[in-house]
C-alpha cells in the first residue's frame, strides 16, 4: 500500500517551571488520592506560585486542579480541533523515564505514528482509536505504523515496536454522528512485547462510571512533548446506545484537542485504573461535551477474543502493515488526517 502524503506533526515548543521529586514506585501520592474541586474560572485567576507549578508535575493522574485565568478558559476552537470548555482542567505528567517505566497509568500510555494516542491492554496489544489507525476513506494512513511506549520529549521510556496488524469495527467510517463515532475505536499489535503491567478495561455498568470520577491520559498535540492528564472531578454528562448496533458513547466533560485522539477513559475500581472507553473528541463546539466510544459488553468480547485468538472476530475488520527487521525509530512525524 503506497505511502500517502500526510503533513508532518510538530508540537510548538513551551517553557515549564522545573519539575519536582517524583512519586515512588507504584505509589499514589496524597495528591493523587485528593480529589480536588471543580474550578470556577471566575474565580480562580492570577499566577500561580513556583510550588503550584512544581505540584503539577508530580506524575499524578488525580491532581487538584491547575490555576486558572483568561489564557486557560474556554477554549474552544474548532479550527485548531481544541475542545475545552470553561478551565482547561488538563495537568503535566513526568518527564523523568524511570518515572514513566514504573508509575501508573503513564507506564501503559503510547504515541502512535499516526499522531494519537494509546494504551496497552496486553503485552503485544494497544487500545487506540479507529480514526488513529484510519483516515476518511476507510484505509490506513501508511503501509506501516508504530507505538512509541511511554514517549516522552523525543525518547521512549518503553522503547518503540512496529505495528503488524489492526482491527476496527466494521461499523465505522467517515462522519461525526453519535452513531459513527461509538464505533471509533481499535486495536493495534505490536510486534514485540513489551516488559511493563498492561491496563485493566471492563464493561462497566453505565449508572456505575456515572456515579464515579473519569480520568484520561494522553498527548495534547499543541502542548509539550509529553503526557497530560484530563485532571479531577471529571464526569460523565449523559450517554448515547446506538438503536441499529451494539455501539455507545458517553458524553464527557473532558478537555481535549488533536493528539488525544485515543486516550484511555478509567474510573478507580478500588485502587485498580480500568479502562470504560476511548476518547474521540467532538463533533463542534456546540457540543460542550467530548465524547467517548464507550466499552459495553459488545466491544469486551471482540477486544478479548482478538487478545485472545489473534484472529478477526464478527463486527471488526483487520489490516495488516509492513514491518521492518530493525526496530522503529522514537516518535511521531505524521498528524492524522481527521484529527481528533
Amino acid at each position: 500500500m503506497p505511502r500517502r502524503a500526510v503533513k508532518e506533526f510538530r508540537f510548538p515548543p513551551i517553557s515549564i517551571a522545573p519539575k519536582s521529586s517524583e512519586p515512588r514506585r507504584g505509589s499514589i501520592s496524597r495528591q493523587e488520592s485528593s480529589m480536588g474541586r471543580r474550578c470556577n474560572c471566575g474565580g480562580c485567576g492570577g499566577r500561580p506560585s513556583v510550588a503550584s507549578f512544581a505540584s503539577l508535575l508530580a506524575g499524578n493522574d488525580k491532581k487538584r486542579r491547575p490555576f486558572c485565568d483568561d489564557t486557560k478558559n474556554s477554549k474552544c476552537d474548532q479550527d485548531a480541533i481544541k475542545f475545552i470548555w470553561g478551565c482547561d482542567n488538563r495537568t503535566s505528567g513526568p518527564t523523568s523515564l524511570e518515572t514513566i517505566k514504573s508509575t501508573p497509568p503513564w507506564q501503559h500510555i503510547g504515541q502512535t505514528s499516526t499522531g494519537g494516542t494509546g494504551c496497552l491492554i496486553a503485552s503485544t496489544f494497544v487500545l487506540t482509536a479507529a480514526h488513529a489507525i484510519v483516515g476518511g476513506d476507510g484505509l490506513p494512513y501508511s503501509d506501516k505504523m508504530v507505538f512509541s511506549a511511554g514517549f516522552s520529549n523525543g525518547k521512549c521510556a518503553l522503547g518503540s515496536r512496529w505495528v503488524n496488524r489492526a482491527w476496527i469495527p466494521t461499523q465505522y467510517k467517515k462522519g461525526s454522528s453519535k452513531e459513527v463515532k461509538c464505533y471509533d475505536w481499535g486495536i493495534v499489535r505490536i510486534d514485540s512485547e513489551i516488559a511493563t503491567p498492561s491496563m485493566a478495561f471492563d464493561a462497566i455498568p453505565v449508572a456505575d462510571i456515572k456515579a464515579k470520577p473519569i480520568f484520561s491520559v494522553g498527548y495534547p498535540g499543541s502542548l509539550t512533548q509529553i503526557m497530560w492528564s484530563t485532571g479531577a472531578n471529571q464526569k460523565v454528562i449523559d450517554d448515547f446506545e446506538d438503536p441499529q448496533g451494539p455501539g455507545g458513547l458517553l458524553r464527557t466533560t473532558l478537555d481535549g484537542e488533536g493528539g488525544q485522539s485515543g486516550s484511555p477513559v478509567y474510573i478507580f475500581q478500588g485502587n485498580t485504573r480500568v479502562i470504560v472507553g476511548v476518547l474521540v473528541g467532538a463533533p463542534n463546539c456546540a457540543e460542550g461535551a467530548n465524547w467517548v466510544a464507550l466499552i459495553n459488553d459488545d466491544v469486551r468480547g471482540k477486544i478479548k477474543a482478538v487478545i485472545d485468538t489473534g484472529t478477526t472476530p464478527e463486527g471488526l475488520k483487520h489490516f495488516v502493515f509492513k514491518t521492518d527487521v530493525l526496530p522503529p525509530g522514537c516518535g511521531t512525524t505524521d498528524v492524522l488526517e481527521t484529527g481528533f
